[in-house]
């Protein structure tokens, strides 16, 4: 693994001078600091746009200050701490109440390495932020949901940072109200205002509304856009996808009813086998968490291989619990699915996608093992998920 790090730093700093989403980040931001009306539309070196929110700039406000190689250096080393975090969160939080074997932990880090190698490989190798973004957020989880929480308010601050850089994250104080954390969403919501207000103060009112209105046009466009290329992996793409082949033509309304009924549709569909799962026992905030965690990606309007990266924390912690515990023996329909959805994962990756719609490339392999994974986490057993008693 060590060497596998050093791998990925090295794909990172050699990605600085290639078109990378690093390049992007610092071009928004110095956009910003210029005042730019048209900050969504004007390309960066690599013709690309800036995608993220307008209160996403003060958080990372430090990229645009740096010399450009500097910030990229800098930007890659951290991701590459953000990819310990998340490691040792895992195993820190699977590991609270019953003890891992030791024995087994460190090979079963190195499966879950591996899995996720080929989405941590794009992560590095083009710049991106998600590693920031899920240390941020399943560290802010574990804080805010451990025991005695002295660290509540600690944990919705981190989660709160991750959603001023994307609306994603949004998706994970669903735990704090699940969980009755209100400190942990109060903080968090603190944040994203300060957060929010100081961006007013920088741009102006007027700039600062343009650019709001700017970023939801963007993001319109590109979720109408998902729908219609060959790399579709979340829910709404891949029945967007689905639709535009059978000649159903989706303007952004229909994008976003589309997404409104699909969103409805998992939370339903999750709160129900949660309840089923855990209601004679206690819920437990860790499958909470890696259920939203793995439900971010797949309810995104625009999910790419480099996004994956974020389930490396959910499939390190369902290996612990299945192989970490020694003495509790899981059923086999749930190894059964663990394992042929790690698989698809993989070779979803490997193989890049299958044909399944005429004239349409959809990454099946890949959505359908995040389905079955989802699946899996539904007939693990709630007895592995210790901190159900909070």
């Amino acid at each position: 693994m060590i060497l596998a790090s050093l791998y990925l730093m090295r794909k990172g700093i050699r990605g600085i001078d290639k078109i990378n989403d690093f390049d992007v980040i610092r071009h928004g931001v110095v956009q910003a600091l210029k005042r730019t009306p048209e900050l969504y539309f004007v390309d960066s070196r690599e013709g690309r746009h800036y995608l993220y929110p307008p209160s996403s700039l003060v958080p990372l406000l430090p990229v645009g200050l740096l010399p450009y190689k500097i910030g990229g250096y800098l930007f890659t080393l951290g991701r590459l701490f953000a990819l310990a975090a998340i490691f040792h969160i895992a195993v820190k939080w699977t590991g609270e109440t019953v003890p891992l074997e030791e024995s087994r932990t460190p090979w079963l880090m190195v499966g879950a390495f591996f899995v996720c190698f080929r989405f941590l490989n794009n992560e590095f190798g083009n710049g991106q932020i998600n590693l920031y973004l899920a240390a941020l957020c399943f560290g802010g989880s574990w804080l805010a949901l451990r025991p005695g929480r002295k660290q509540e308010w600690l944990g919705g601050l981190l989660v709160g940072l991750a959603a001023s850089v994307k609306a994603t994250p949004l998706i994970f104080i669903g735990v704090f109200i699940l969980h009755k954390r209100w400190k942990a969403l109060a903080f968090s919501l603190l944040l994203l205002i300060l957060i929010t207000a100081l961006t007013h103060a920088w741009l102006g009112a007027d700039l600062h509304e343009k650019l709001w209105k700017d970023w939801r046009t963007r993001g319109d466009w590109m979720a109408l856009g998902s729908t219609k290329d060959d790399k579709a992996i979340s829910l709404p793409e891949f029945i967007g996808t689905i639709l535009n082949a059978g000649g159903v033509s989706l303007d952004r309304g229909g994008v976003k009813i589309l997404w409104l009924v699909e969103a409805a549709i998992f939370l339903i569909a999750g709160l129900s086998i949660r309840f089923l799962k855990f209601r004679k026992s206690g819920f437990s905030p860790l499958w909470d968490t890696i259920l939203i965690g793995v439900s971010m990606v797949m309810l995104s309007p625009m999910t790419r291989k480099a996004h994956m990266a974020v389930i490396l924390f959910p499939v390190l912690v369902s290996l612990l619990i299945v192989y970490g515990h020694r003495n509790l023996v899981q059923g086999g329909k749930a190894i059964v699915l663990l394992w042929t959805s790690l698989v698809l994962i993989f070779l979803g990756v490997s193989l890049s996608f299958e044909k399944v719609i005429p004239s349409y490339e959809v990454n099946i392999t890949i959505f359908t093992g995040l389905l079955l994974f989802l699946l899996c986490l539904s007939g693990l057993k709630s007895e592995t998920f210790q901190e159900k008693r909070l």
